[in-house]
């Protein structure tokens, strides 16, 4: 689904050109960096961004004297073509370079630049472990899975000690949710994984309420960000694909999930299904499509929807059509709860 402008897309086409061509060249790299340059100008954010931090930055003025990672904070056509004959060695990692993709490339570079394959192998094994310790945990008990609505509070309050999926910024009020189980999920490349402020804020904070939370549901590409940050949580990864026909897929050690672009229908709702017979399914918006303004309606208890404005200063929620990923969203919302019976609404 492609939920951003016409307008800014086929304005940004280079940009997106060059991304598809560098995404494919760095997922299927085999090679391990240990060092990295900038193509136009250095970033101490980019190089104080978690596992950069402890990778060696390159001071050749010329790229073919190194075999260095080569980070591209916006597209410059002149720096380009100049050293173009080392576009695999290429890597577009820009908070604003179009959308998600520059975050999702600079994400991907510790997982697949700056991590060998025993560690990715690790990784998998970690998580496919982790996940059969918590489907154990889960046993036969019912399963919550909470959004981020005006009634996540009050929903915590009632179902006490029963297990349950929270997401993102429910962390907030973490010490008043008193479950047996708590599986925290987030993934979203600008709110949790950028390098803008409160994104490193809020990794801080995990890291600090840890003690309350007993799984992590993450990308799996982000583990190498939520290692450097020193998070010691039981961390599931998961892959996630857009070719995906089902929405939860077990293949020897790995677990897959469709991408939707969404917390919940991506990762949580996926995962639970799996995981427990009953599934409850609380504090969530159902009529996207018809009324936008209910997606930011959180729970004042748990953050104030104003604080996420920030989030318009980048080209992540300024080129988005929110009309076209709302009603994508309600879709796949609609669709994984149809044909799940074992899902129920709380009421």
């Amino acid at each position: 689904m492609w939920y951003y402008s016409v307008k800014e897309s086929i304005k940004k086409l280079p940009k997106l050109f060059l991304f598809v061509v560098l995404s494919f060249v760095q997922k299927n790299n085999r090679k391990l960096y240990t060092s990295y340059s900038f193509l136009d100008y250095d970033d101490p954010k980019i190089s104080n961004y978690y596992f950069l931090t402890n990778i060696k930055i390159c001071t050749s003025r010329k790229k073919k004297n190194c075999d260095c990672l080569i980070l591209i904070q916006d597209l410059n056509y002149r720096k380009l073509l100049r050293n173009i004959f080392f576009i695999k060695r290429m890597r577009v990692v820009g908070i604003n370079y179009f959308g998600h993709y520059g975050m999702n490339m600079l994400i991907n570079t510790g997982y697949f630049d700056f991590s060998n394959f025993r560690d990715r192998d690790q990784y998998t094994d970690v998580s496919f472990k982790h996940y059969h310790e918590l489907k154990e945990v889960i046993g036969d008990q019912e399963l919550y899975v909470l959004g981020n609505a005006p009634d996540f509070s009050s929903i915590i309050e009632n179902i006490k000690s029963k297990p349950v999926i929270i997401c993102n910024d429910s962390i907030n009020i973490i010490e008043k949710i008193h479950s047996s189980t708590v599986i925290l999920a987030f993934g979203d490349p600008l709110f949790h994984f950028s390098y803008d402020e409160n994104a490193l804020n809020f990794i801080k904070k995990v890291k600090k309420i840890e003690n309350f939370i007993d799984f992590l549901i993450v990308p799996s590409n982000v583990i190498p960000i939520l290692k450097s940050a020193g998070i010691n949580t039981k961390l599931i990864g998961v892959t996630s694909s857009k070719k995906l026909k089902v929405n939860f897929l077990m293949k020897g050690n790995k677990i897959y999930t469709k991408n939707t672009h969404n917390v919940m229908t991506q990762y949580m709702l996926p995962l639970a299904t799996s995981l427990s017979n009953t599934v409850n399914l609380g504090a969530v918006s159902f009529e996207l499509e018809k009324e936008l303004e209910s997606v930011w309606d959180y729970d004042q208890k748990i953050i104030d929807e104003g604080n996420k404005n920030y989030a318009f200063e980048y080209s992540f929620f300024k080129d988005r059509n929110f009309k076209k990923y709302y009603k994508y969203h309600n879709k796949m919302l609609n669709n994984i709860i149809k044909s799940n019976p074992n899902i129920k609404i709380y009421e």
